[in-house]
């Protein structure tokens, strides 16, 4: 294919992409384990259960950059402490308050991780509009493929679920 049938190939796509205006954010925290955020330009996620005095604020600050009060989706990726460390997840559900959190879909083998996941369902017992999902690899199958440029659930890795 020439040059030019490439560009006029993806002259033809462009009408038909939505445009999404989003924003990653990676935070310090001064010890080890991760703390980040993505806005996708209406729903603001909180991607680990960390918050401390490092990183309380910058939160608070992208919160504001993208016009939000609130967490729409707290995801927790590991039930290690350096991803959902308890007192940091109590502090983020009690001023944050979002509306759903997403954890991992195994049981926790750790103390940590055991009050963690207590935490997470108590809080939602309290807040009966508030939604935890374990994720599965039967929840990631549910999940509707991301056809044509719809953008919904798009899943990276494992290409293939066990």
């Amino acid at each position: 294919m020439k040059l030019n049938e490439i560009v006029a190939a993806t002259k033809s796509l462009l009408p038909s992409l939505r445009t999404i205006p989003t924003r990653f954010r990676a935070y310090q925290l001064d010890n080890p384990g991760g703390s980040y955020s993505y806005f996708d330009g209406s729903k603001f996620t909180l991607v680990e259960a960390r918050m401390n005095a490092v990183n309380a604020k910058t939160i608070v600050d992208e919160l504001g950059a993208c016009d939000k009060l609130l967490i729409d989706v707290l995801h927790i990726t590991s039930w290690d402490r350096d991803h959902c460390n308890l007192s940091e997840l109590k502090q983020i559900l009690e001023v944050f308050t979002p509306e759903r959190i997403e954890y991992p879909g195994y049981e926790p083998s750790t103390d940590c991780g055991k009050e963690c996941l207590k935490a997470i369902q108590t809080y939602c017992r309290a807040n009966r509009e508030r939604k935890s999902v374990a994720i599965t690899p039967a929840y990631i199958t549910g999940l509707n493929p991301a056809n044509g440029y719809g953008y919904r659930d798009v899943i990276f890795h494992p290409k293939a679920i066990r």
